[in-house]
Formats: C-alpha cells, structure tokens, sequence
C-alpha cells in the first residue's frame, strides 16, 4: 500500500488548523471582489374576514441575524392586497436598510406561504385582480437590479411573519410615514393602500 499523507502533523492525532479569515478577507479587499450577502425574506399578509382588518409581517434575516421584523396594520384588505402589500412594503424597507448599512451587493430569498402570491411572482398565474397587478408592477420596477427568487413554503416555516401580521392588526400598528412618502407619485398605489 502507498504511503498516505499524514493529516495529524503535530502526532497527537489531532487535525492541524489554521485561521484564514484575515487572510482572505485581505485577498478580497485588495481585489476589489464585491463581498454578496444572502438574505432570506419571509412576508405574510392577513385579513380577518377577507375582505376584513388586515396586517402584514415583514422578517428578515442574514447569517441567522435579524434585519428587519415588523408587523403592520393596513386596514380594511383582502387576504390577497394584504400578502402583495407586504411583500411591496419588505422590499421598501429592504431597499431602506441597503442603504442605512451601506451594502451594495445581495440576494433576496422571499419566502412566503401564500402560492397566489409566489406563483404570479414568477408569472406561473396570471394577474386577473387590477388591485394586485398594480402592486405587482410597482413591486417588479422595485426588485429591478437586485438577484432574488421566490420560494413558496408552508404557514408552519412562516410563523414569525404571520405573527408579526397579528400583532400589527391588533396593536394597529401604522404604516411608515416614509413609505407613504415614497409611493407619494404612485396615486394608485396610495389609494389601495390608504383604502
């Protein structure tokens, strides 16, 4: 049998490690490689007699971290306007928080339970609703730029955004005003929202 290479050097029969990190993150640095973030974006929308008081939940997450958790009050909505608002007002805050932490290159996962939602996302289903196609288009010019990918999953895998979406309705928790001043030259989408 060849002679193999002896991973333990040291002979105490213990793996021989050495930390890279500082290393790398210079190699990185000195050639300018944008440095990707993965985070992964849960939203829920919920509407208590559909149409009826609806919230959203917004839950953000990077490298097991909490970016953004937020739940909303929106008034009286379908169960549907409620998963599209939220998914609309994640990625304005999403965008919001780029630019607080200054971060440049990312990849949104968006995972939500509603499949209506991810499959017209991903353009599987046809908009029929005028309301959503509104949003959805407003919501499209949005994500232009940034890398994402829709991932419909279970309401058991997105019990933090549902939660946060209760809690909005019932602390009647309002809309950011920014978020208004953002949409502010988009008349359809204030009147749906503020509706």
């Amino acid at each position: 049998m060849e002679k193999q290479l002896n991973i333990f050097a040291n002979n105490k029969k213990e793996p021989v490690t050495k930390d890279t990190s500082t290393e790398i993150k210079r190699f990185f640095a000195e050639k300018k490689v944008p440095v990707v973030e993965n985070w992964a974006v849960f939203v829920d929308g919920a509407a208590r007699g559909n149409p009826g008081p609806a919230g959203c939940g917004i839950y953000v997450i990077n490298d097991n971290k909490d970016i953004i958790k937020k739940g909303f009050f929106l008034g009286t909505k379908t169960n549907n306007q409620a998963e599209y608002i939220a998914l609309l007002l994640a990625v304005f805050l999403i965008k919001k928080k780029l630019q607080e932490l200054e971060i440049e290159n990312i990849i949104l996962t968006i995972h939500s339970d509603s499949e209506l939602l991810v499959r017209q996302m991903c353009g599987f289903y046809k908009i029929k609703n005028a309301v959503l196609q509104c949003i959805n288009s407003m919501i499209e010019r949005m994500l232009k730029g940034i890398p994402h990918k829709f991932i419909h999953i279970m309401r058991e895998k997105n019990k933090i955004a549902d939660k946060l979406a209760n809690l909005g309705v019932d602390k009647k928790v309002q809309l950011p005003k920014e978020f208004f001043d953002f949409v502010a030259d988009f008349k359809d989408i204030v009147e749906i929202i503020r509706s």
